[in-house]
Parts: structure tokens; C-alpha cells; sequence
């Protein structure tokens, strides 16, 4: 196999998560190497945070946002979401949204650690009065 097959390779490998609104189906499909590194950079800004003693909410939505849009996809690969869609993804049901999330959690390539480091970022506010719950 040459670089020139890879890059112009289409497949797209896309898990169904059924049952959304209405009954009906979404997919979601892995990202990008650019936007998996994206998402790993976050990941890391939010363990930093928690170091110093503050959970950034913010950076937890961005990670959460960034994710679906960047994998929700129909039936063939298609991406559904793009970055005008930031305000209005807020505003979804987060049952759905977080059963979007976690089928995204599989088909992407986070290793063990980077999940027990999402999981462990999520737990709980440095002061422990709240819980957070990333995925």
C-alpha cells in the first residue's frame, strides 16, 4: 500500500447509536489524527486545571462539543454537526447528546489512560462540593 491509496481512502468506520430523538438513528465514526490531537490537548488542560486546584467547566464543554461535532455522522459518514452549531448543540437533550458521546468514546483511539484521566477530571471538583461528569 502506498501513501497516495491511503490519503485518497474513503471508508469510513461508523457505530449506530439508535434510539435518539423520535426513534431515530445516529452514527458516530472516529476523528481526525489533527482532531484527535485537538481533543488530547484538552484532555491535558483539564488535568493541569485539577492540579492547580481548579475545575474548568469551560474546557470540559469544549472537549464534550468538539467530540460530537466532530464524530455524530448519518449512515455513510457524513458529518451532521459543524462548528456553527456550538449554541444550539447546548441547548440538545443530554440524555441523547451523552449516549452520543460515550458510542464517540469507543470508536475513537483514547487509550486507557487518556480515559481513566477523563473519567478521573470529571469526578469531582477540587473541593469536592460537586460532581462533574465528563463522559
Amino acid at each position: 500500500m502506498d501513501k497516495d491509496k491511503i490519503f485518497k481512502s474513503t471508508q469510513v468506520d461508523t457505530r449506530e447509536v439508535a434510539d435518539l430523538w423520535g426513534g431515530e438513528s445516529l452514527w458516530v465514526r472516529p476523528v481526525t489524527a489533527r482532531q484527535y490531537s485537538d481533543l488530547e490537548s484538552l484532555n491535558i488542560e483539564l488535568a493541569l486545571s485539577l492540579q492547580k486546584g481548579k475545575f474548568d467547566n469551560k474546557l470540559k464543554q469544549q472537549f464534550k462539543n468538539h467530540l460530537l461535532i466532530w464524530s455524530t455522522c448519518d449512515s455513510r459518514g457524513k458529518l451532521i454537526f459543524d462548528e456553527d452549531d456550538l449554541e444550539n448543540i447546548e441547548g440538545l437533550n443530554s440524555q441523547y447528546v451523552e449516549r452520543l458521546l460515550e458510542a464517540a468514546m469507543r470508536v475513537n483511539p483514547f487509550t486507557k489512560a487518556e480515559r481513566a484521566n477523563l473519567e478521573k477530571n470529571s469526578e469531582a471538583a477540587p473541593d469536592g462540593s460537586e460532581s462533574y461528569q465528563l463522559l
